[in-house]
């Protein structure tokens, strides 16, 4: 009887949009991913035994040239980010050679051109073949990985010309279920991120509130559409003295039938970060699915979550509970309940 714990079916590794979205609106995991990666390359490195000033002089040239600190450093920060990430070592004359092994008695003085770097989430895939010579260092790893151009070709590349970054170790079986990549340093921290961001919202909410008062008045509609100028003064000076005796917090006017207990789409989660994933979605799933059901083809505009997430980040972002639809059948999912 195996009593090992089952593994969550989603990994944030997994899911390059809601890192990318992360990286991007989250201050605090911007500074998690670009820290260390920006502390690892700033002393850079030194060469023992010491070259001569003239050497030292011509290789510091050809790093500025190629820019070779700002790729090591972007390698290393996406590797952090997304898992894993290669530099590709560009040869002149060896482009016909790319699968082949590097031999560095092919390479002249002036052929380096620089580093092509490419992460897990866009550009970059290891081979199934794995290194099987056991001298090698990287034995046991892939032999291989294909690079895409930026117009959609393919290179297959001889793993001795890559440099390869990996974020977080994992056990090897995991290890090999990500392609031999590793994790996101985002993964294991994930969970707090949502609380401190989820906290913050509430926070807002808070002071949004405390700051805002309500007021109703029975006729206050009827004021604004039908009354005198005078009478509408008389409103806005009741207003202005309210707010003056009570200093920085506000007042708020409404008829008696209106209410404001539901915050605007922002403050219930559908901030930037959202419309970026919704995109994808929407991308991905382009048909409305009740309409598809019904034998129609009708392009989507709306991602609904099926179960209503009721502010459970959990259910909110969990795309499995996520539906395409188009306006219409929202609407009448919406007013129907649902």
């Amino acid at each position: 009887m195996d009593n090992r714990p089952d593994l969550p079916a989603f990994r944030l590794t997994d899911n390059p949009a809601e890192l990318t979205a992360l990286y991007r609106e989250s201050w605090l995991a911007k500074r998690i991913i670009d820290m260390p990666c920006e502390d690892m390359t700033r002393s850079w490195y030194q060469l023992s035994p010491a070259p001569s000033p003239e050497d030292l002089e011509a290789l510091r040239r050809l790093e500025a040239e190629h820019e070779i600190r700002r790729e090591i450093t972007g390698a290393i920060r996406w590797a952090r980010l997304y898992g894993g990430a290669c530099a590709l070592m560009v040869l002149r004359g060896q482009e016909d050679r790319l699968s082949e092994p590097l031999d560095m008695d092919r390479i002249a003085p002036g052929d380096f051109r620089g580093l092509l770097v490419r992460d897990r989430a866009d550009g970059v895939q290891p081979s199934l073949e794995t290194e099987e010579d056991l001298d090698d260092p990287d034995f046991g790893y892939p032999k291989y990985y294909d690079f895409r151009a930026g117009d959609g070709t393919i290179s297959r590349v001889h793993h001795s010309r890559v440099l390869r970054f990996i974020g977080r170790d994992l056990p090897r079986s995991e290890e090999i279920r990500e392609q031999y990549w590793g994790a996101s340093e985002l993964e294991h921290i994930h969970a707090e991120l949502q609380k401190r961001d989820e906290t913050s919202r509430n926070i807002a909410r808070l002071v949004f509130q405390a700051n805002v008062t309500t007021l109703k008045m029975s006729d206050f509609g009827e004021i604004l559409a039908l009354g005198t100028e005078r009478q509408k003064r008389q409103v806005l000076s009741a207003m202005e003295e309210q707010n003056r005796l009570r200093d920085s917090f506000g007042l708020q006017l409404l008829s008696a039938g209106d209410d404001r207990m539901r915050g605007g789409a922002s403050a219930r989660g559908y901030d930037a970060r959202w419309r970026e994933a919704r995109a994808l979605f929407l991308k991905q799933h382009p048909l409305c699915a009740f309409c598809q059901a019904e034998g129609k083809i009708v392009p989507a505009t709306v991602v609904d979550h099926i179960i209503p997430h009721r502010g459970d980040q959990r259910l909110f972002w969990d795309q499995t509970n996520w539906e395409s639809l188009c306006k219409e059948c929202h609407d009448k999912k919406t007013g129907s309940g649902l």
